[in-house]
């Protein structure tokens, strides 16, 4: 067996993690999924069980560094599990952190229907911390029905792009130059993600976040998307109630695991 610990995938090791991922998701019934964006991985090779011998990921660990705070998503072949890889990845990952300033807190993520994955979590002595919804919009599937008759928009938008470049930041403004909102996407073409999203306090409960979302609805073909994904935590039910108003649907839950 392989250990490896990179910052930056092959396209070989980013298609064997997509397998991966895949086998998982088919085996499990589940549809957690794993951006390879992260920020560091940790991969175990060994040979294919089918005799073969051509090398296969058995087990990998995706990791997206934030302040304090390190989100994990981990994954083993339905075939190679019982056998301690998991846990040869995660003393690795506990040995970097251990070594980073601040030492952070690790959390993984789990779906919670995936029963293989909760037992490994509980058997690690993580603690369920919070659960979240991933939910998306498509403007194919908006296009089918017919839309209601809307008033025009009280805002105005203006972007700039971020870091990286991938990233654009906009801003709600209500006439007279008011700042009445703000959110970014991440652009990962035809889709990207919502996120940061924020009304003013003094513009609160006027109905302006549900004209912000459908005005980026409406601007989604001049910059190349036709999907909005987002997370918004279980337990925001303004939130919740704004998406859902505005034509998302939960596509999945997810559960946050403290280790």
């Amino acid at each position: 067996m392989k250990k490896t610990c990179t910052r930056t995938l092959t396209a070989a090791q980013a298609d064997a993690f997509e397998q991966l991922t895949g086998l998982c998701r088919a085996h499990d019934k589940i549809r957690l999924s794993c951006p390879l964006d992260g920020d560091r991985f940790y991969l175990l090779t060994g040979e294919s069980p089918d005799g073969t011998g051509r090398p296969v990921l058995n087990s990998a660990i995706a990791v997206f560094e934030g302040d304090g705070l390190w989100e994990c998503y981990g994954f083993t072949r339905p075939d190679a599990r019982r056998r301690g890889y998991f846990n040869s990845l995660l003393e690795m990952l506990e040995q970097d952190a251990a070594q980073a300033l601040p030492e952070p807190d690790l959390c993984f993520v789990a779906d919670p229907n995936g029963s293989a994955a909760v037992n490994a979590l509980a058997a690690i002595g993580a603690e369920l911390w919070y659960e979240e919804y991933a939910m998306e919009w498509n403007k194919d599937a908006c296009g089918n029905l017919s839309p209601a008759p809307r008033s025009p928009s009280p805002l105005r938008l203006t972007s700039v792009s971020g870091t990286p470049e991938s990233r654009l930041d906009f801003t709600a403004w209500l006439s007279g130059d008011q700042k009445a909102g703000s959110f970014s996407l991440y652009l990962q073409p035809p889709s990207a993600c919502l996120f940061e999203v924020e009304i003013a306090e003094p513009f609160r409960g006027r109905g302006l976040g549900q004209a912000m979302i459908r005005q980026l609805q409406d601007l989604t073909p001049a910059i190349g998307i036709s999907t909005l994904t987002l997370q918004v935590s279980g337990d925001n039910l303004p939130a919740l109630r704004l998406y859902k108003k505005t034509g998302f649907h939960i596509t999945e839950t997810l559960s946050y695991y403290l280790y």
